[in-house]
């Protein structure tokens, strides 16, 4: 099982995305969240493998995020 985090300001994008990993097999969404503080927060304690982040979130985001 690959897990999956999701990163997204757009509520309507982070839950298509959400529901889209944990409908395909072999995957799951270990967590969504809205902002990139929230994420960096939380994804710690959910270890996820890939993480798909929004590059142009508000104050952090993707482009310029510490490295996992």
């Amino acid at each position: 099982m690959i897990r999956v985090a999701i990163v997204e300001d757009n509520q309507t994008i982070l839950e298509n995305l959400t529901r889209f990993v944990q409908t395909t097999p072999d995957f799951q969404c270990v967590c969504a969240c809205a902002t990139a503080e929230e994420a960096l927060q939380v994804l710690p304690s959910h270890q996820p493998e890939v993480v798909l982040m929004d590059i142009q979130l508000p104050k952090l985001s993707a482009s310029n995020a510490p490295p996992g």
